[in-house]
């Protein structure tokens, strides 16, 4: 069976630990209305598909995250309908354990943000 990585706080523990404001996902910022979400999402995924628009739910399949196929992108708003979470779901196409899709994922961002870990 395939594993199923939930990506919820490494993005946070890696922009915080870089000493960097986390102030969006995905260029995406937080407070934002679904509508702008959407609209900004899609003009950057060109293939991903709406899966689910809920009230507090807007679901994203057929689209990438760090150069992996995801599952699905969610994003959550709040009673204002003003963006505050984004939950990525990656398949684990190479049957790696949790724990080394995870390194590998903070080892592409920390890349491309051109992190560098200070104790190795």
């Amino acid at each position: 069976m395939k594993k199923i990585l939930s990506i919820v706080s490494f993005l946070f523990i890696t922009l915080i630990v870089n000493g960097q404001e986390l102030n969006g996902f995905m260029g995406i910022p937080f407070g934002c209305s679904k509508e702008d979400v959407k609209a900004k999402f899609l003009s950057k995924s060109e293939n991903a598909k709406i899966y689910t628009d809920e009230a507090k739910i807007l679901t994203f399949t057929n689209c990438t995250f760090g150069g992996r196929e995801a599952i699905a992108i969610m994003f959550s708003f709040d009673d204002q309908s003003k963006f505050h979470t984004a939950v990525v779901l990656l398949d684990n196409k190479n049957d790696d354990d949790v724990f080394t899709l995870y390194d590998n994922v903070v080892s592409d961002i920390n890349s491309k943000y051109h992190y560098r870990d200070v104790n190795n």
